[in-house]
């Protein structure tokens, strides 16, 4: 009897013991969930790496073909468009910094707003707190070959194409809300 209320005892004590020990586990794994949610976006961009500056030149280092992917998705999803990224280079000039993708098949080109923050090159968040892509499609020319006809720009008074002197220039928007990087794979 003394035997069955030793193990009997033996094993509550156990059980307490591991009880009080996994609910520790489980607030840790909650702070590291709340962590990496608080960690998405920061006051004007999202954390997710899309390049570096190294030697003075912006470069890409976040994997390029599941940048076109997710790109290409994300306006598939949210527009009438059907692209495909043929290429993908990183731009600069007097309204900003950009990512630039070409889908040279449906004669398009999109543009992204980049920051950089110590070094790290970064998705930008908009005024609205998500992000846009600007792409503008119909025109004959439009790689970096040409004169960068029908290409997406930004102005004093927000985005535009510029012209084309062959076919249709149309520009489309397409934004998501706060919550969602456009290029990171969700």
């Amino acid at each position: 009897m003394k035997f069955k209320i030793l193990t009997l005892l033996f094993g509550l004590v156990l059980f307490s013991f591991n009880s009080e020990k996994s609910e520790p586990k489980n607030q840790e794994s909650n702070k590291d969930k709340n962590f990496a949610l608080q960690q998405t976006k920061s006051s004007n961009h999202f954390n997710f790496e899309i390049g570096k500056v190294v030697n003075n030149k912006k470069v890409i280092t976040a994997n390029v073909n599941e940048l076109k992917t997710n790109w290409s998705k994300f306006i598939s999803d949210y527009s009438t468009l059907k692209l495909s990224y043929t290429s993908l280079e990183i731009i600069e000039n007097d309204e900003g910094l950009f990512l630039k993708g070409v889908d040279k098949n449906n004669r398009a080109s999109s543009i992204i707003a980049l920051v950089v923050e110590e070094d790290i090159i970064y998705e930008a968040l908009s005024d609205t707190g998500g992000e846009c892509t600007v792409t503008c499609s119909g025109c004959e020319n439009t790689d970096s070959g040409s004169s960068n006809e029908g290409t997406p720009h930004k102005g004093d008074n927000g985005y535009y194409c510029t012209s084309c002197s062959q076919g249709t220039c149309t520009k489309s928007t397409t934004c998501t809300d706060s919550s969602n990087s456009i290029l990171q794979n969700k």
